[in-house]
């Protein structure tokens, strides 16, 4: 889902400003009532999709008639890392406020590869996105390798009013109405040619700045002695500006100059750049599953799962081969899974 227009963005400022009427509205909780708590959650996340297609392995037999040929797709893999979460709340019999965040940063990548024509190849090509490097012999190596920083960061901070609509012996379900602010970044470096002859550096990023829309969510939690479960299906649809960036630097000669970060990089023989701005809109699913289980009247321990699904992310231009050059912007949407552990303090 992709908006250009700015109503989308006058829609987010309105709902920020409901929610913190509906807060200010709620008025002070009773004295005795009130508590804070603070909750830490380190998760190991799984990340699925977002593994984009960077190189096509072409390799051509001319002996047959017609000539044989067969292409292979090479995609980046996405790699589980530590996210690192939190929460805190303040809070009484009916309703509260808190903020929660979850930030995680990991890596990308794929290769070393490499290869030469030879034995029933006569042909073997590495293309990407509108490049393509070609072997006619043993004695002319392709290689493609990706470099330092190909990563994938991302952080979500959510601020909202949680509202009691339900309860029976033992449970609640609450209702969440708030903002979220989020940020995601793509960063995408590689290093492709024939070596000892020459290549290209690619150098391309989507990167995002701050969203900001509305959070709509539902909770379900039960306590029994000293154990709790809560459950959490939350609904944000965040609205900002991407910038879509492409550096292709073109060298002779050996890659080993071309292994460092972009800005100590030499220019090259030659070098093309392209840059654009995108409106967007992101819809993000989130759900998460916690248990917990109190220790005395002020901490508790435990674990929890979570999944989210941040929808129709922009993916770095050039690394989508597409007829016709570059495609400027794709989309493709990233689903994070996990298991964690939590320390809650309650004071």
């Amino acid at each position: 889902m992709r908006q250009t227009d700015a109503t989308w963005r006058a829609l987010a400022l309105r709902w920020g400003l409901a929610t913190l009427v509906a807060i200010a509205a709620a008025g002070p909780l009773a004295a005795g009532e009130r508590s804070w708590s603070v909750e830490i959650e380190p998760v190991y996340l799984e990340v699925r999709g977002h593994d984009q297609h960077v190189l096509t392995t072409h390799e051509i037999d001319f002996d047959g008639a017609p000539s044989v040929e067969n292409r292979s797709a090479v995609t980046l893999d996405t790699e589980g890392a530590l996210a690192y979460g939190a929460r805190v709340e303040y809070g009484g019999e009916g309703r509260g406020w808190g903020l929660d965040f979850v930030m995680l940063r990991t890596d990308q990548g794929v290769g070393p590869l490499s290869a030469a024509a030879g034995g029933v190849t006569d042909r073997r090509e590495f293309e990407v996105a509108d490049r393509s490097f070609a072997s006619l012999g043993p004695g002319q190596t392709l290689y493609f390798q990706t470099l330092e920083d190909t990563t994938v960061e991302l952080w979500s901070l959510d601020l909202y009013h949680r509202r009691t609509v339900a309860e029976s012996a033992g449970g609640t379900l609450d209702l969440l109405l708030g903002l979220r602010n989020a940020d995601f970044d793509n960063d995408y470096r590689a290093v492709v040619g024939i070596d000892g002859v020459g290549g290209v550096r690619l150098d391309t990023s989507s990167n995002y700045g701050r969203m900001i829309g509305p959070l709509v969510g539902i909770a379900a939690g039960f306590e029994h002695g000293r154990h709790s479960l809560r459950g959490q299906l939350s609904q944000a649809v965040v609205w900002g500006e991407v910038e879509l960036t492409n550096t292709a630097r073109e060298f002779t000669g050996p890659r080993a100059p071309f292994a460092g970060p972009p800005e100590g990089v030499p220019a090259g023989d030659a070098q093309e750049r392209f840059s654009a701005l995108q409106d967007i809109a992101v819809p993000m699913t989130d759900l998460r599953l916690d248990w917990r289980y109190r220790l005395n009247d002020h901490w508790s321990l435990g674990a929890g799962a979570r999944a989210s699904a941040w929808w129709d992310l922009a993916v770095p231009p050039g690394v989508v081969p597409a007829p016709g050059g570059d495609r400027s912007l794709h989309e493709n949407s990233i689903v994070l899974y996990g298991v964690g552990v939590a320390v809650r303090w309650v004071f």
